[in-house]
């Protein structure tokens, strides 16, 4: 019997590589990278559980079930489940993992198809097809949080803020979490705009932001917001800025606050 060559050893390990490959799944071959280790692995699954995913969930899978949160949470959801402490824990589960994905891994392509369980959840790519057939306010929403380009997500959060409906309040605080600076600088001008005082939380998380433009513009958006004690906390943190604009704005809008307490 002859014996084969290196040539037809590799030719054939090639073939059984191939065949192995289209044999596997391609949710298992594509493999999932996994949150930073040093975040309490008891609050990562439980952010995941609150969006209805599981330890297997990509970024990608991340962003399509808190979009799709966000849109069941809103007042005017069609699902007539729309309630604010549901919108208030899913940002809350957002921030979580958005510290425990670090950057590199929440900018991979790399994505788990099996990982949504939740009923209706579906991975971005036909959260954005869904989005792109509706119309009106709630298209503008979901583009500002699942359109892959971030102009175009910017562009929707400036949108939303010229509506002048409160009720878009949802989506730019959703937004205000982008990884995107200028998606964050968009929604914070679009909720000074609306004065929206229940996003001081959000604001207070976002100041932290090592970007200066962010910083200003979160800022700003609280003294376009008005006057209220909400926002002391804050614009006491702005004025150790080292940031003279931070500063400067913040020096403004404790002012204010000041002057109508003692009115």
């Amino acid at each position: 019997m002859p014996i084969p060559n290196a040539g037809t050893r590799s030719l054939r390990h090639s073939e059984r590589l191939q065949t192995s490959c289209r044999r596997t799944p391609m949710s298992r071959r594509c493999a999932v990278v996994p949150p930073d280790a040093t975040v309490d692995a008891r609050s990562v699954t439980s952010a995941l559980q609150t969006l209805g995913l599981d330890r297997s969930a990509g970024w990608k899978d991340i962003r399509a079930a808190y979009a799709l949160k966000v849109k069941q949470a809103h007042p005017d959801s069609s699902a007539g489940r729309g309630s604010r402490f549901l919108l208030e824990r899913t940002l809350r589960a957002y921030r979580v993992l958005k510290e425990a994905y670090p950057v590199e891994v929440r900018r991979s392509p790399v994505r788990s198809v099996r990982s949504v369980r939740a009923a209706g959840t579906k991975p971005t790519r036909d959260v954005s097809r869904a989005a792109t057939a509706e119309t009106g306010f709630g298209a503008l929403g979901q583009t500002a949080l699942t359109a892959p380009d971030p102009a175009r997500r910017a562009e929707a959060c400036a949108k939303l803020g010229q509506t002048g409906k409160r009720s878009a309040a949802a989506y730019l605080r959703a937004s205000l979490y982008d990884d995107d600076d200028q998606v964050v600088v968009a929604a914070a001008s679009a909720l000074g705009r609306l004065k929206v005082r229940a996003a001081f939380g959000d604001y207070d998380c976002v100041f932290e932001s090592a970007n200066r433009v962010v910083r200003v513009s979160v800022v700003r958006a609280a003294v376009e917001t008005g006057p209220a004690e909400c926002f002391r906390k804050l614009f006491v943190r702005a004025l150790k800025d080292d940031d003279r604009a931070v500063r400067r704005t913040a020096l403004t809008g404790l002012s204010r606050i000041n002057t109508a307490a003692q009115v």
